[in-house]
């Protein structure tokens, strides 16, 4: 096998994200931004944010270049970035701009006051034509596209050598000035644009040791949350939005505060008001689950990784059937539900956040129950909802109990010399 094989796996990989990011970026901004325009439209009479001295900025047809670079740097900086998280951070922070944005503009629509000179006959025709084909004049406050270069800076600044660097930060500057030059945007949609791509970098942060990955799963449920009630809103269905809203958002909440008992599941049930308010969140996990069970049919649901130690996703009733006769149940599935026939027996339950690192205490404590089990004669059933993460990691965390016990003890046969019994 060539030397090279696995660097081109990971760049095929890396590729891969890199296109997964940039269509959900480009599907999330041109659904939120046609609709929001479209119930702009509809409402009327419209306010404005335009100031009086605003009508001494010269309009500057030129200045329609550099206004749209932005979607080069849109796309283009997908396939600049580097790294897993550089791309990570950087679709998080656009996708905060848009749906904040959008959000803004269903709840707050505003309309465009400037009125543009005839662009047909100078040299930049063609651009003001395309841009007349796509734009409307209600996405005002906050500049998508100045929050956009606020974002673009924090994600290329670091990438080119310092007198490129210092043109990108020269071009930058003149697509966010542009929304003035070319009669896009008021002064103060210009200030709101700044205001949100800082918020956007700062809400989102490059992964530091040990931050695992909390900022990501919690912001992508509070964009889950922003994004219904901006559907709630366009379809006028906004008392379904404000449902699903408060789901994502409590979700949200939890996974930031890294609390992983907020659904409050007890001998494998939830209760009544959990299932109502989080209703979404769990039928969304039990589709899944029934995905999983589809896509691996024909396959073992029970996995052994010792003679004792089974692995599994959560199991249906037939497949807890072929259980040993007094099997210990291990469950970290907190999004799921336990089987009565489980949950009745020797049962344990460790609530645990999917997507989120195990914390070392709580894996230190499973195992320790695992090899508590195991030592009184009995098998143990261990199992997440879809049997590829948590239980996975616990289950590799016992393995390598078993070998430093199986080391230490070989170390310490007679006969054999160690450290301690060195002359």
């Amino acid at each position: 096998m060539s030397t090279n094989s696995a660097p081109a796996a990971t760049e095929k990989a890396r590729y891969k994200l890199r296109l997964i990011y940039l269509a959900l970026n480009i599907a999330v901004f041109a659904i939120a931004y046609t609709f929001s325009n479209a119930y702009a439209a509809a409402r009327a009479p419209l306010l404005n944010v335009a100031m009086d001295w605003e009508r001494a900025i010269p309009f500057l047809p030129w200045m329609i270049v550099p206004y749209m670079s932005s979607g080069i740097f849109f796309a283009g900086s997908f396939f600049w970035l580097r790294t897993q998280d550089q791309l990570r951070v950087f679709s998080q922070r656009l996708l905060l701009c848009t749906l904040v944005a959008c959000l803004v503009f269903v709840l707050w629509p505003l309309r465009l006051t400037s009125t543009r000179p005839p662009t047909d006959a100078t040299l930049w025709a063609p651009f003001f034509a395309y841009l007349n084909f796509f734009d409307r004049p209600y996405n005002q406050l906050p500049s998508l596209h100045v929050a956009y270069c606020v974002v673009f800076w924090s994600a290329l600044k670091r990438q080119p050598e310092p007198p490129l660097k210092l043109a990108l930060g020269i071009w930058l500057a003149l697509v966010a000035m542009a929304t003035l030059f070319t009669y896009q945007h008021h002064f103060f949609d210009v200030l709101a644009g700044l205001m949100l791509g800082g918020l956007s970098v700062v809400a989102v942060s490059p992964l530091a040791a040990g931050q695992g990955y909390r900022p990501s799963v919690a912001l992508h449920y509070a964009l889950a949350a922003m994004g219904s009630v901006f559907l709630g809103v366009v379809s006028g269905l906004w008392y379904v939005g404000m449902y699903f809203a408060l789901c994502f958002a409590l979700i949200s909440w939890a996974y930031w505060r890294q609390n992983p008992a907020f659904l409050r599941k007890r001998r494998g049930r939830f209760p009544a008001l959990s299932m109502l308010v989080f209703a979404p969140y769990l039928f969304g996990y039990w589709l899944i689950w029934c995905c999983v069970r589809l896509r691996d049919r024909g396959k073992p649901a029970i996995r052994n990784r010792t003679e004792k130690l089974l692995i599994s996703r959560r199991l249906t009733y037939a497949e807890s059937m072929q259980l040993p006769f007094e099997c210990s149940v291990i469950d970290l599935a907190n999004e799921l539900t336990e089987l009565k026939n489980l949950s009745a027996g020797r049962y344990h339950y460790f609530p645990m956040l999917d997507l989120m690192p195990i914390a070392p205490d709580t894996c230190a404590q499973i195992v320790a129950l695992i090899e508590a089990e195991i030592a009184a004669g009995r098998s143990v059933l261990l199992h997440c909802a879809m049997g590829y993460a948590r239980s996975v990691e616990i289950g590799d965390a016992y393995l390598d109990g078993l070998k430093v016990q199986s080391i230490t003890a070989w170390g310490n046969a007679p006969g054999m010399e160690t450290n301690d019994t060195k002359g």
